[in-house]
């Protein structure tokens, strides 16, 4: 995936993706095997602690969905 098809991505995403301050990083990048992400977005956090994170590094888009 290039950069231009990840931010097209977020771009139409019906879920209205911020850019993300990548509090939870170090929690996504263990469970999904990456390191220092090069572009990061997510949702606000929901009411039940639900949050969609997406992350791009080297032509990889990363998805994690959390609910606390």
């Amino acid at each position: 995936m290039s950069r231009e098809e990840f931010e097209q991505w977020v771009a139409k995403h019906p879920w209205k993706l911020q850019p993300y301050d990548m509090s939870f990083v170090d929690h996504d990048s263990k469970r999904l095997d990456f390191t220092a992400p090069d572009f990061a977005y997510a949702t606000e956090m929901a009411s039940n602690g639900g949050q969609l994170r997406v992350y791009f590094k080297d032509g990889v888009m990363y998805l994690s969905y959390n609910v606390m």
